[in-house]
């Protein structure tokens, strides 16, 4: 398929089906920026494309009552589509797919676990609080009572419920749920996504706590892992380059926060072509860089009051239930609140560091070795 006018329909018409969409992400190489891709265009030709397509899903959810796993759209591609969604921007479709998922797992716990680690992370990006705790008490309530769970998916709803923790400025919650999750990575025991995670958190949250050396540690190793592991074009990297750009920036290097935000912006290009970086349909750590873009202009006085008038705004414009696409970039700026907090908590922490500045990927260490320099050197 192309980019021509006359083909929108046509494109329009297989990609709303979602056998179609789950088919695609499940056999075709590079299927997750092609889908994306194909997904930006329609929806900016098509307005509401994207939602489409998850009416379609909750249209085929109600029709049939049991659905078996493997089916395309059974509870596995539910939680595939689910993160896709999450990974892409699109947090309240997310939320409605996850939530179908949650439904095919018939109250199975290990499933249940499954789901809410990943959809806590969709309703917290979208702002949507109340949603949230309450998956946040439900995993606690599923981890206690569920025996046997594996230490890869407990270090995964460790690092979700870490990621969910900073996202509302509960930092030392957050940093004892990352120490949780770190001390159950293993080689060859959890998904390389789990560990470099788990890292990124980490040291965003460090940072939060007044810990830089650790914070230092956490994100040139999530950096390395990502090199090695996936590539210097691939998402996972371009995500990370924007997580070590937002600790340069809380550490007041912001001519290096910009030139790894440039590096990171360059990935999705590449990637997703110039529609990934428009902020209607921006791939990437979209709040962030708006708060890079907004550094700039301090000199003009503080923006914090304005990105809380902004924020109160997007919070008043939400609808109780989820009928349609949120806005992304009223989702992106009331992310910006956590990244204030830990920017006034980190002034004046680079006064006693001797060097801030962009570092050469570092060697992979072990994941032994980095807990052990993280506990002994740092703790």
């Amino acid at each position: 398929m192309c980019y021509e006018p006359g083909l929108v329909q046509l494109q329009r018409r297989l990609l709303s089906n979602p056998l179609n969409v789950s088919r695609i992400l499940r056999q075709e190489p590079g299927a997750r920026e092609k889908v994306i891709i194909y997904f930006q265009w329609l929806e900016k030709t098509s307005k509401s494309f994207v939602w489409t397509v998850v009416e379609n899903i909750l249209r085929f959810s109600k029709q049939i009552i049991e659905v078996p796993d493997e089916h395309l759209l059974g509870f596995n591609a539910m939680i595939h589509l689910g993160k896709f969604f999450i990974e892409s921007g699109w947090y309240a479709e997310a939320i409605v797919v996850l939530n179908i998922a949650k439904n095919q797992t018939r109250g199975h716990p290990f499933k249940l676990l499954q789901a809410t680690k990943v959809l806590v992370q969709a309703e917290i990006f979208s702002n949507r609080y109340e949603a949230a705790f309450s998956t946040i008490a439900e995993i606690h309530i599923l981890v206690e009572r569920t025996c046997l769970v594996s230490m890869s998916l407990t270090a995964e709803i460790r690092c979700s419920l870490a990621v969910a923790h900073f996202e509302v400025g509960e930092f030392d919650a957050s940093y004892q749920q990352g120490l949780l999750a770190l001390q159950l990575l293993g080689e060859n025991i959890c998904p390389h996504e789990t560990t470099i995670g788990t890292f990124r958190q980490l040291s965003k949250t460090c940072l939060a706590l007044k810990r830089p050396y650790q914070a230092k540690l956490m994100i040139t190793q999530a950096v390395s892992w990502a090199w090695h592991n996936f590539g210097s074009s691939s998402r996972i990297y371009a995500e990370t380059l924007e997580d070590y750009a937002f600790y340069l920036l809380m550490l007041d290097a912001y001519e290096d926060a910009v030139k790894l935000t440039t590096e990171a912006k360059n990935i999705y290009y590449k990637l997703y072509g110039h529609l990934g970086l428009q902020p209607q349909l921006a791939q990437g750590n979209l709040p962030f860089r708006l708060y890079l873009e907004s550094q700039a202009f301090n000199e003009l006085g503080s923006i914090d009051e304005y990105i809380d008038f902004i924020s109160d705004y997007a919070d008043n414009q939400r609808k109780p239930q989820i009928i349609e696409s949120d806005d992304r970039q009223l989702v992106a700026i009331n992310r910006i609140r956590p990244m204030m907090a830990v920017r006034d908590l980190c002034r004046g922490l680079s006064n006693s560091l001797s060097n801030v500045s962009i570092e050469d990927v570092q060697p992979q260490y072990e994941i032994n070795e980095i807990r052990r320099l993280f506990f002994k050197n740092f703790a």
